[in-house]
């Protein structure tokens, strides 16, 4: 949890037996995202120095970033050795009307920077924590991201044959959901909407599609998936 001493603030851990563990210290602004990873042996961080982001592992800052979209976290891997979360790229430039600003956001895996998309989901790990998976839209096109290796989003009609670009602009089919790795990390499900129908997908790690569900959902509806 978060304490203020002194106008600052500092992250305090504590077993169950309230007995102090680690405090980590001072920060000038705001704390957020508090994760522990699975095995309760890292406590990772967002903090800030100046205008600047960073986050932070067991009191180690790292590197600084502009900023981390709102409503995002920190991902450990399942087994505690790796650690993902989004950030924010963001730019301007003076033409005749002005200054101009605009952002682009990438993911960060074991503090690497990952390419630069205009948006992208939460990364999401494999049972393994081998591969790392999040979508991401470039210029208007929707992409699979798995370990760095971009993968085109396929999209498909009704008995399953890959539908192209021209017609998947008049059905307006886009990615609805996150991603779920199945138990074994060799597939992947995301979901694709038609129109206002959400179809489930399962892929193999290579993006080749394996099944498909389409039991007519709607965007007023919720739809979970486990694979």
């Amino acid at each position: 949890y978060i304490i203020n001493k002194d106008e600052q603030l500092y992250v305090v851990v504590e077993n169950l037996s309230s007995k102090l563990e680690a405090e980590y210290g001072p920060y000038n602004f705001s704390v957020e995202y508090l994760t522990f990873s699975p095995d309760g042996k890292k406590l990772a961080y967002k903090s800030f120095q100046d205008e600047d982001v960073f986050v932070a592992i067991n009191g180690k800052v790292g590197q600084l970033y502009d900023d981390m979209p709102i409503q995002q976290s920190i991902y450990f891997s399942p087994d505690s050795k790796r650690i993902a979360y989004v950030i924010e790229n963001h730019y301007s430039k003076e033409d005749d009307e002005g200054k101009i600003y605009w952002s682009t956001q990438s993911v960060v895996v074991d503090g690497v920077r990952d390419k630069e998309y205009n948006k992208v989901s939460n990364p999401v790990w494999s049972p393994d924590s081998k591969k790392i998976a999040y979508l991401a839209e470039k210029e208007g096109q929707k992409l699979l991201i798995i370990n760095d290796k971009e993968l085109a989003i396929k999209q498909y009609d009704a008995l399953g044959k890959v539908v192209v670009p021209k017609e998947m602009l008049k059905l307006n089919r886009y990615p609805f959901s996150s991603l779920i790795f199945s138990p074994d990390g060799t597939k992947i499900g995301y979901g694709v909407r038609i129109d206002r129908e959400l179809w489930w997908t399962i892929h193999s790690s290579a993006n080749k599609l394996l099944a498909y569900l389409c039991p007519f959902y709607y965007l007023d509806s919720v739809v979970e998936a486990v694979l």
